[in-house]
């Protein structure tokens, strides 16, 4: 019911958006980019990239799984991961954003600018998660761990909280490559990031032994980074418009 709710929503002021500001055809869209194979071209390497995010998590809770102190592990994960997710959902969306504004290169450097003041905020904010009595109280009191569940989620949060800054720059980076036709950037960074990820997870099970969470999180921003790495290098082959 709340899904049918939030579509309805949504949908009353689409009506009015698209009766009143969408052309029926925009000159400036060639003829080639408006049939069905211009739009599975584009959308091809987007669905890919979803699957492969999809195999993330289970490939993280398998690694957890089979590393040093798994049971504390898997029960302080999810917990952190969570949490990251609650605080870089708005940086997830950013992406949108990019993909309504940047046209220009002037535009881009806006956009930036601003999803880089977000980001310094929201880690200026989870930073502070990391005084002992606020981290004690939000993992303790708040979400009710306890014992070395608890231990073990306020030790890994230093190392968590800097996922949230990479979404950021993942969704300025999928928006901008999104607008410009340039999908197959995001498929090659999806492959990239899988691989890291399986070999930073089968590096720490199989040599390091470390602790599976401790694991699951750097292999994430290991993953996350050679991604946003990637996209980079797709970004800058952009020819801007000035």
């Amino acid at each position: 019911m709340a899904s049918v709710a939030y579509a309805f929503i949504v949908w009353v002021p689409y009506r009015r958006v698209l009766r009143e500001r969408i052309p029926e055809r925009d000159e400036a869209v060639p003829d080639e980019d408006r049939n069905q194979r211009a739009i599975y071209r584009q959308y091809y390497p987007l669905a890919v990239s979803s699957i492969l995010m999809a195999t993330v998590e289970p490939l993280i809770q398998t690694a957890i799984a089979r590393s040093p102190g798994s049971q504390t592990a898997l029960a302080a994960y999810p917990v952190l991961i969570s949490l990251t997710w609650l605080s870089r959902v708005h940086l997830w969306n950013a992406q949108q954003l990019v993909i309504a504004r940047v046209e220009s290169w002037s535009n881009y450097l806006d956009v930036r600018r601003f999803i880089t003041l977000t980001t310094l905020i929201t880690t200026a904010m989870l930073g502070c998660l990391m005084i002992p009595a606020v981290s004690e109280w939000i993992f303790g009191t708040l979400i009710g761990l306890g014992g070395p569940v608890k231990d073990l989620a306020v030790l890994g949060f230093p190392i968590a909280f800097t996922i949230p800054a990479l979404q950021a720059v993942r969704s300025f980076y999928y928006g901008t490559l999104i607008t410009k036709s340039g999908s197959q950037g995001i498929q090659t960074a999806a492959f990239v990031r899988i691989v890291v990820l399986v070999a930073s997870l089968a590096a720490g099970v199989t040599l390091l032994e470390f602790n599976g969470l401790i694991l699951a999180l750097l292999a994430t921003i290991l993953g996350d980074l050679s991604e946003c790495i990637t996209l980079r290098f797709s970004v800058k082959k952009i020819d801007w418009e000035t």
